[in-house]
């Protein structure tokens, strides 16, 4: 699939549930069910996760999907992704919620790129 048609489609199905999500009361339950889609979307695929927060401009999306950088640290830990965070806390800076997350993605991710996943180490036998 070519990686602009599938980033667009990345960011459609993204876009959707973050849709539903805010048409939701903030205690429905359903809003756990809509996130866990888009945490299964962000660690589906590394390259359309990559490429889609390369390319993301759109705050409200990010301040949707930032909870799952953490996530995407852990399953994707590369230099790439380490550089896609600093920017994205470099512009976001003033947002004291997403560098709060952003942050927190970073210590994960250059946990990992020092000493390796941390689930991989959790489940090693």
């Amino acid at each position: 699939m070519n990686t602009h048609k599938s980033d667009n489609l990345l960011k459609s199905k993204i876009n959707e549930l973050i849709t539903r999500i805010e048409k939701l009361h903030v205690n429905d339950p359903d809003t756990i069910h809509y996130y866990s889609k888009i945490k299964d979307l962000l660690l589906d695929n590394e390259r359309e996760t990559i490429s889609l927060l390369q390319t993301c401009d759109n705050k409200n999306m990010i301040s949707h999907v930032v909870a799952f950088f953490e996530n995407v640290a852990d399953k994707f830990p590369s230099k790439e992704l380490l550089h896609i965070f600093e920017s994205l806390a470099k512009k976001y800076s003033s947002d004291k919620i997403l560098i709060y997350n952003l942050n927190i993605a970073i210590d994960e991710l250059r946990y990992c790129l020092k000493n390796g996943s941390v689930s991989d180490m959790l489940f090693k036998e």
